[in-house]
């Protein structure tokens, strides 16, 4: 089993990254980090046609860092 993070900002990038993340031939947890709750509530949306095991979204502030 593997888990996957995936901090969203730009919501419009969601649907590339959920394609993506359909080809893992894996189960796999998803984490994701977000910044507001509307976002929060759009990303649910779209995790309905992802293939995670379970997966976890929590909001935190964007500090504007990179890795």
């Amino acid at each position: 089993m593997a888990g996957i993070h995936i901090h969203t900002y730009y919501e419009d990038l969601l649907s590339i990254i959920i394609k993506r993340l359909i080809k893992i031939p894996i189960k796999y947890d998803l984490y994701i980090s977000t910044i507001s709750k509307d976002k929060k509530d759009y990303i649910e949306n779209f995790l309905q046609k992802s293939n995670a095991n379970k997966y976890e979204i929590k909001i935190y502030e964007n500090k504007g860092r990179d890795v």
